[in-house]
């Protein structure tokens, strides 16, 4: 009876490990089932933005960029789905498309669009850029939905959420106060004059360091938040270099002159020396010309002698 029992017992156990086993494959299976399979292809973020790259604000390592909108305008977005799974039948129909943060903040496409099997539909997406609904205190992630039924009337969906390894560029989302846009704008504006400009003048390499400290004070200033202050320093730096640069220039002017100055005092000088030169060439030519006349009338004395001499009659 013992056996009996014990043997039982492990038949149980079997048929519990058993049905244990099922549904758990049948709980992995369901939305394996059920999950569409578009392909959500890259995206694009149509202009509008103010900003499209790294910001130390949200990220000083410049790992990933961003695409900011100012708060209060239009943000828009293209997304592409592309439909090539053939076993849901030659077409089906994209029931809806959604786009939601991470905030929970949710903007759904609710549409009825037949795709063919091996065709891309594009879903335009437009909503305002708002602090009050997507905070501009951090960059926000967001997730792509869409909706699938097949010709059977089965619905089906997935996602996607963008990573590094399945899009790139990938950007996320922000939405910048006037400040934020100002303090970037300036940045750029500062890097545009500092870069490749490399002062001669002690003057302008001084003012030159003056607006590389302030450009420091400013991104410090930006990465604590402090918006209004790193526009302010971000401004005097400009100021500055726009000071050295006028400095330089002014001073490469002056130097440019005193040396065509220095030039032309040479030139008249060597131009005098050589008047001088001419003059007393010209001034021993003409001794010469008196030397060789004063011969000339010695020859013609001479020939007149004997001349003379020749035709005096003898005594």
């Amino acid at each position: 009876m013992l056996y009996l029992k014990g043997l039982n017992m492990r038949k149980i156990g079997k048929i519990s490990t058993l049905l244990l086993t099922a549904l758990f494959a049948a709980v992995i299976l369901v939305p394996m089932v059920n999950q569409a399979h578009a392909y959500v292809q890259q995206w694009t973020w149509l202009p509008g933005y103010v900003y499209r790259g790294y910001d130390p604000y949200y990220d000083p390592s410049n790992n990933y960029p961003v695409i900011a909108y100012l708060n209060g305008t239009t943000a828009n977005l293209k997304v592409p789905v592309y439909y090539d799974v053939s076993w849901m039948g030659p077409s089906a129909n994209i029931t809806a498309v959604s786009l939601v943060f991470d905030t929970g903040y949710n903007i759904t496409l609710s549409t009825v669009v037949n795709a063919t099997l091996y065709t891309t539909k594009y879903f335009d997406f437009s909503f305002t850029a708002d602090t009050n609904t997507l905070s501009n205190l951090w960059a926000h992630t967001y997730t792509i939905y869409v909706d699938l039924q097949d010709n059977l009337g089965a619905k089906h969906d997935d996602y996607w959420q963008p990573t590094w390894n399945n899009y790139y560029p990938y950007y996320k989302f922000v939405v910048y106060t006037q400040d934020q846009k100002d303090v970037m704008d300036s940045s750029r504006e500062y890097n545009a004059l500092v870069n490749g400009y490399y002062p001669n003048t002690v003057e302008a390499r001084l003012l030159k360091q003056q607006a590389y400290s302030e450009a420091t004070v400013a991104e410090n200033s930006m990465q604590k938040g402090n918006f209004t202050e790193s526009k302010a320093h971000y401004q005097q730096a400009i100021s500055l270099i726009q000071q050295s640069i006028d400095s330089e220039g002014t001073r490469g002017g002056a130097i440019e002159d005193a040396q065509l100055n220095a030039t032309l005092t040479d030139a008249s000088a060597s131009m005098k020396q050589a008047d001088a030169a001419m003059l007393q060439a010209q001034a021993v030519m003409n001794q010469g010309y008196g030397y060789v006349l004063l011969g000339l009338g010695g020859i013609l004395i001479g020939i007149g002698v004997i001349a003379y001499g020749m035709r005096k009659p003898k005594q």
